[in-house]
């Protein structure tokens, strides 16, 4: 939603029961001086989902950069996109 300077991040596919987490850094800045790791939610398809908005990224608008972090219950990182 480009006038409320918020998205959302859905993450799908086959993420099994042995993920303990997913996270997702956000950030605007070419330094990352506005970067916020928030935590995934799961949702009740099996799916996971963060909210962002710009006022916990300064307010900064343009370009953002996302990506996503799984980890397995042994703490263990499967990938990032």
């Amino acid at each position: 939603n480009v006038s409320n300077g918020t998205y959302d991040v859905v993450i799908k596919g086959e993420i099994d029961s042995g993920i303990k987490e997913i996270l997702v850094p956000i950030w605007s800045d070419k330094n990352q001086k506005d970067i916020k790791w928030y935590k995934a939610s799961k949702q009740a398809d099996g799916s996971y989902i963060v909210h962002m908005n710009i006022a916990n990224h300064k307010y900064n608008r343009g370009t953002y950069t996302t990506h996503v972090y799984m980890y397995d219950n042994n703490g263990r990182q499967h990938g990032w996109l």
